[in-house]
């Protein structure tokens, strides 16, 4: 059985961003998907878990599972203790140590986490809008990070997905070029760097996310992405080799932000969930066994969504979809059934100008939690779940003036969640360690 990664929406996985603002903001925009790819559990949500067969591409796991390599975060400011009410309220000093800050570029995007390596520690991959490079961070055993390397796109990889595309074992990366119809395969080579050939494929119109899966199970991952002005989605299916078929294009929403797979009805195929940021809604394309997608579903979430995740948060087995709203200020959760339906969303609300979210569980007690950046403030709020697929009112701490990204999991081995958030104006990547008790 071969394996493959999904990068988890901030549980990331993949990291996506946009330079498109959602309307009723001020200022550059910078959010989407940090995670193509389905559900994770708690323990390895917001980076990359590893998931067995490709035929459960999207799949949720079971909250508090321990399979899956561990997930890592993203970027953030200085760190403050915590309001009342913090999961972790009984320390002096709050949920989190002080951030560690890793320079990754001018304008910090998107960020995942995959033990690029094989050596049991997980590693860094950050996008930028503003320059071409993609940026790994190597991960060590206490949590730390090397210097980031450059490994050049076409343009600025405002969204990355991971997936094994050459089936040799070794996570490769798949790159959104703002401003650009082109996206970018760069294949791995299993100590941490990658091969210099990177190949272009053609999409849509502004494409700004990109997520793998198998869509039509075949045992080959795919690739699908999602295109700002041309209002729909890109499939690319794979060819097992590390090179794709010609994309064929499915129609959304109006002005599609982020998109990621998830297998929301069980049946061993992908689907896609897209956040549409002009029409207020989710798409929910269902994979269909003859090949190609059912039309889509919509549901409506919170204005302009600018993100999309997926979990089981209520451990019914079925995944979860949640959209963050920086017009909103919240996460909007749509929970799951057998059935792949959703059910009307609830909104949670976050913080000024929320961005992005990451479920992980960072208390410790087996339910999955929300961590949500919020640009507008400058912090990081946490929303602790009850397990039912709720969330308690959030728990404010201080980061960076601009946190537009977030992935979470054990970067330091000790049995503890960490976070990080991307800091787009001071570019870098903080890694914030778990201080809450066993």
């Amino acid at each position: 059985m071969k394996s493959w990664w999904v990068v988890v929406g901030v549980l990331a996985a993949i990291g996506c961003g946009s330079d498109k603002e959602p309307k009723g903001t001020n200022g550059n925009g910078g959010g989407g998907d940090v995670s193509a790819g389905g559900g994770s559990d708690p323990g390895a949500a917001g980076g990359m878990s590893a998931a067995g067969d490709a035929a459960s591409a999207g799949a949720s796991a079971a909250p508090g599972g321990a399979g899956g390599q561990r997930a890592a975060a993203g970027t953030g400011g200085g760190m403050s203790g915590g309001t009342s009410g913090d999961p972790c309220s009984t320390t002096s000093q709050g949920a989190f140590e002080e951030p560690v800050s890793y320079t990754v570029g001018n304008a910090a995007g998107p960020i995942l986490a995959v033990d690029l390596d094989a050596d049991g520690h997980l590693d860094l991959v950050a996008g930028d809008g503003s320059s071409k490079p993609i940026r790994v961070l190597m991960g060590k055993a206490d949590g730390r990070f090397t210097p980031a390397d450059e490994y050049p796109t076409t343009e600025n990889p405002i969204g990355i997905a991971v997936g094994d595309l050459d089936e040799d074992g070794h996570p490769d990366l798949v790159a959104a070029n703002s401003g650009t119809a082109l996206v970018t395969v760069l294949l791995a080579n299993g100590d941490g760097t990658f091969k210099s050939n990177a190949a272009d494929y053609t999409v849509g119109t502004y494409v700004n996310c990109t997520t793998t899966g198998d869509f039509n199970g075949d045992g080959h991952l795919d690739v699908a992405a999602s295109n700002y002005y041309s209002d729909n989605v890109s499939v690319l299916l794979g060819n097992g080799d590390g090179t794709l078929k010609t994309s064929v294009a499915y129609e959304v929403g109006r002005k599609p932000q982020a998109v990621t797979a998830v297998d929301l009805n069980r049946d061993g195929l992908a689907d896609l969930a897209v956040a549409n940021g002009d029409s207020n809604t989710l798409s929910v394309l269902i994979a269909k066994v003859s090949g190609g997608f059912a039309d889509p579903v919509d549901r409506a979430v919170g204005t302009s969504p600018w993100w999309v995740a997926s979990a089981d948060l209520d451990s019914d087995g079925s995944p979860d979809v949640l959209t963050v709203s920086p017009v909103s200020d919240n996460v909007s959760v749509l929970l799951g059934s057998a059935s792949g339906s959703l059910q009307a969303a609830k909104a949670y609300k976050a913080g000024s100008r929320a961005y992005a979210v990451a479920p992980v569980d960072l208390d410790g007690d087996g339910k999955f939690d929300l961590a949500v950046p919020n640009r507008g403030i400058g912090t990081l709020s946490v929303l602790v779940g009850k397990g039912d697929g709720s969330f308690k009112a959030p728990v404010t701490h201080a980061v960076c003036e601009t946190p537009t990204s977030v992935a979470a999991g054990d970067f330091n081995g000790d049995g503890r969640n960490d976070l990080a958030v991307t800091c787009q104006g001071d570019g870098v990547v903080q890694v914030l360690l778990n201080r809450c008790p066993k």
